[in-house]
């Protein structure tokens, strides 16, 4: 009788997401923005923090640990910026955001972290690296849904301003609801080249 071979199973797999967050002051104050949206137009509040994000990919549980330590060093070399957030916009018809105009500080970071890529693919698809700097309010609009919440918009303006000195790798298992935040990396501004052998030690 032919022995059937062994059927290993595959790593686990999860979904990552690298953002930027703004402060709990301004959190709290954009939160309020989406309460208006939601208490105008009936849209679900989506709740929970917002964030501006930077990559998004999926990967193997077992690349995790050199990638974190390769973001590690990044954020280290990086210098804290300010991030300014001004008024509203919309991708139609699905998502509405707020602008982010300062745009090349993001751009610089998101080239660096690009240069990781090859620890962030799957066989299911090429990681996301973020081209256009924003803050979604709203995602997963229906047409009926954006054109509601861009009327309410529309007329208001929003200005407001922080600074980035870290960013958040978040995670979940595919399938899962929520993301976990699995590693704070803090923008040093350090030449770190004398600090990589005991880091990587």
């Amino acid at each position: 009788m032919a022995i059937k071979p062994t059927s290993i199973p595959p790593f686990p797999q999860a979904e990552y997401m690298l953002v930027l967050s703004p402060d709990e002051t301004l959190q709290e104050r954009i939160g309020r923005v989406r309460q208006t949206i939601s208490e105008k137009t009936g849209i679900r509040n989506p709740g929970g923090k917002v964030n501006i994000t930077l990559a998004r990919w999926q990967a193997w549980d077992m690349m995790e640990e050199r990638l974190t330590q390769r973001l590690r060093v990044l954020a280290m070399e990086q210098y804290p910026f300010q991030v300014q957030l001004e008024d509203f916009k919309g991708f139609p018809s699905h998502t509405t955001y707020i602008q982010v105009p300062t745009r090349e500080p993001i751009l610089r970071l998101v080239a660096g972290i690009r240069k990781n890529k090859r620890l962030m693919r799957s066989e299911e698809a090429d990681p996301y690296f973020i081209s256009e700097p924003h803050l979604a309010l709203n995602r997963g609009l229906t047409p009926a849904q954006y054109e509601s919440a861009m009327q309410v918009l529309g007329p208001k303006h929003f200005h407001a301003s922080f600074v980035a000195d870290a960013m958040l790798l978040l995670k979940r298992r595919v399938g899962a609801q929520a993301y976990q935040i699995l590693g704070r990396f803090a923008f040093e501004h350090l030449a770190v080249t004398a600090r990589q052998a005991s880091l990587f030690a």
